[in-house]
């Protein structure tokens, strides 16, 4: 997560936060998926942790509470990569079915990310919003070459 206090896994349909500096589980829970985890997200502030899975959803979970908050589906693949954009505004997937998809987060969702990375940051200041530019650079970096 962006204060490196904790990480998390993913395996067997559940996900693990574990603390960096002790290495302990701090919580786990269980996914509502039906296929195997593949990749796992943090957002940008640190709130929320973005799943991909072989049954080719996309789901979001509130990262301390576990709560599961939304599911994103459209791949006949499963997902290979997920990444949240800068902003906190969109998910970028990609598949194996060759598709790149770009979902966009709901209103509070987002809103509360942008809040949390303004607690965060030493001199209050919002991101920066995603340019095609910036949305470029993410797919170099989620897309295998």
């Amino acid at each position: 997560d962006p204060t490196e206090k904790y990480l998390v896994t993913g395996q067997d349909r559940k996900l693990c936060l574990l603390s960096t500096t002790n290495g302990k589980v701090s919580r786990n829970w269980r996914t509502d998926g039906a296929g195997a985890i593949v990749k796992v997200e943090i957002d940008p502030a640190g709130l929320h942790v973005a799943t991909s899975s072989a049954d080719k959803l996309i789901r979001l979970y509130d990262m301390y509470t576990g709560e599961y908050i939304a599911k994103f589906g459209g791949h006949s693949e499963f997902v290979t990569s997920i990444k949240f954009t800068p902003d906190c505004r969109r998910i970028i997937s990609v598949s194996g079915d060759g598709c790149i998809f770009v979902w966009a987060l709901a209103g509070e969702t987002t809103k509360a990310m942008l809040e949390r990375l303004q607690e965060n940051a030493s001199t209050p200041r919002m991101p920066p919003s995603t340019s095609p530019a910036a949305i470029a650079a993410i797919l170099r970096a989620v897309v295998p070459m």
